[in-house]
């Protein structure tokens, strides 16, 4: 992908008045401008100046000109991005008859829960599958050492099985993960990662509590980093209209907590892991 493409598709769009409001297109330059200089922007404005079709805007362009975009939002947001925000800015730049639009319809993936990543003929890593990948806050592990299912947290021990022999993980061959999961420790096992087979060699006990460990969980969320993929634009929708203030009760203040510190996990463990970071140029 070429950033500059993007650019220039950017100032296209800029340039149909239709499309903004209330100053939009003027916060439209500035991030044109802000993103050739700096690898990431923050937009602050206020409840409905239009944060969400600035990014649209931004993901349509970088999507088209053959990038791959993921949009992290909190959980009850995924229609409002992909079948009412996204749609809708479609729908509006065909009929203001922009031609690179015209016939183009991307394609998206949706990551709810860390099963979402196992479903038929998808394949890896998913950023690869999908032009824009929409990715909920609480994506990720179930984060509890209570899971039943071995679906839920038996992946690492099976790759290193697959790395090992069943001899090092006794039991291993009793767990039921399905078909497109064994799909993807096959995956894992054929990028012969050197580092993943080093880490797996440390996991010993076959059992969810193993992810109590923090080193555990953070191998964990590194293979689920793989599996998801490396992107070019990150687009993160923070949602400070969800943040809980003095004036809530303290149920809605631990499930904000909580709610910040799975997303700072995602970013930093799943998204933002040292190899992905290290090939994404700009990101929003």
């Amino acid at each position: 992908m070429k950033w500059e493409l993007v650019f220039e598709r950017l100032k296209e769009l800029r340039q149909i008045p239709d499309l903004w409001r209330s100053g939009q297109d003027q916060s439209l330059d500035w991030l044109h401008d802000q993103l050739q200089v700096e690898q990431g922007v923050l937009v602050a404005d206020e409840v409905g100046l239009g944060k969400t079709r600035l990014a649209i805007a931004l993901a349509v362009c970088v999507a088209h000109c053959g990038g791959r975009v993921a949009v992290l939002m909190p959980p009850g947001l995924t229609f409002q991005w992909r079948d009412e925000e996204l749609a809708a800015f479609l729908a509006q730049v065909r009929n203001a008859g922009v031609p690179w639009l015209a016939d183009w319809r991307p394609r998206t993936r949706l990551l709810r829960s860390y099963l979402d990543l196992f479903t038929a003929d998808k394949g890896f890593p998913v950023s690869q599958k999908g032009q824009i990948t929409f990715i909920s806050h609480t994506f990720g592990l179930p984060y509890t050492s209570k899971a039943k299912s071995p679906g839920l947290w038996a992946l690492p021990f099976m790759l290193k099985k697959k790395f090992f022999g069943g001899r090092e993980v006794w039991g291993a061959g009793q767990l039921d993960i399905g078909e497109f999961q064994r799909d993807a420790v096959t995956w894992l096992f054929e990028q012969g990662s050197s580092q993943n087979k080093e880490r797996l060699a440390a996991l010993k006990k076959l059992s969810p509590k193993a992810f109590d460990d923090d080193s555990n969980r953070q191998l964990f969320e590194g293979l689920v980093g793989q599996l998801v993929g490396e992107f070019d634009l990150l687009v993160i929708d923070e949602a400070h209209k969800g943040r809980a203030g003095d004036d809530v009760r303290d149920s809605e203040k631990k499930a904000e907590t909580t709610r910040v510190t799975r997303l700072s996990r995602l970013l930093r463990n799943v998204l933002l892991r040292p190899e992905a970071r290290a090939n994404r140029r700009r990101g929003s």
